[in-house]
């Protein structure tokens, strides 16, 4: 008899030492170690959103005669569109350079009503009313920026600066005494940029990123009237990294 119960708890050890294997948990596989290097050739695209100032020049002519204008806008919208550049890397230091080429829709209208008084603007009768509205159109934005970063291994956080241009599109009516005058026209911008941005390593080559640019676009005739165009920007983007 006792020789049977012994044969039975040796034949229950390897039972017993499988259950609780399988009741073990594997251990967590370690986590990927990925290149810190950012160093090389890239391209990527990116999507965002905008929001500007489009102002006018202040007619001198008005304001003597005391008439308003005002038609200052705030235009704003979606951009989006694709980048490349390149990064040198000394240390924990990246620098290099980038361009981006964007089609956008950051556009914004604004109104004026006035009234012109008898005996201006050759007005012998009774005073009237002039109506005016100006809508205007950011179609596409081009950026050539120096970039200048510092590594924490996976991420980059960096600087940029450099050009930036843009085609804006404006359309321009003006309504008085029954009658309305429609113009439009189309100018490129030219002027700088300036931002941060960071950048975080997915796999060895594919890295997202949050970019922030403001661009100073300059001044520029539209309608035979001097238009200011400034922009805050905003912008998703992946990138991938090719070899070095």
């Amino acid at each position: 008899m006792k020789r049977f119960f012994g044969g039975l708890l040796l034949s229950l050890v390897p039972v017993t030492a499988f259950s609780a294997d399988l009741g073990r948990k594997a251990a967590p596989a370690p986590a990927p170690i990925l290149s810190s290097s950012w160093a090389g050739a890239y391209a990527g695209v990116n999507v965002g959103y905008g929001w500007s100032s489009f102002k006018p020049k202040v007619n001198p002519s008005f304001v003597a005669l005391g008439l308003t204008e005002d038609l200052d806008q705030k235009p704003e919208g979606l951009i989006g569109g694709g980048l490349a550049g390149y990064n040198f890397q000394s240390g924990d230091w990246v620098y290099g350079f980038e361009v981006t080429a964007n089609a956008a829709s950051v556009k914004g209208s604004a109104t004026n009503d006035f009234i012109v008084p008898a005996g201006v603007f050759a007005n012998a009768g009774a005073p009237y009313t002039v109506a005016q509205v100006q809508r205007s159109k950011m179609v596409d934005l081009y950026t050539a920026r120096l970039r200048l970063g510092y590594s924490f291994g996976n991420m980059l956080m960096y600087v940029t600066g450099g050009m930036a241009g843009a085609h804006v599109r404006t359309n321009f009516a003006l309504s008085a005494l029954g009658q309305t005058v429609l113009s439009s026209d189309r100018q490129f911008h030219t002027g700088y940029t300036v931002g941060a941005g960071a950048a975080y390593k997915i796999t060895e080559r594919l890295s997202a990123r949050l970019d922030y640019s403001f661009v100073d676009l300059g001044n520029k005739t539209h309608q035979s009237v001097s238009h200011k165009k400034r922009a805050n920007i905003v912008m998703l983007g992946l990138a991938y990294q090719f070899g070095n």
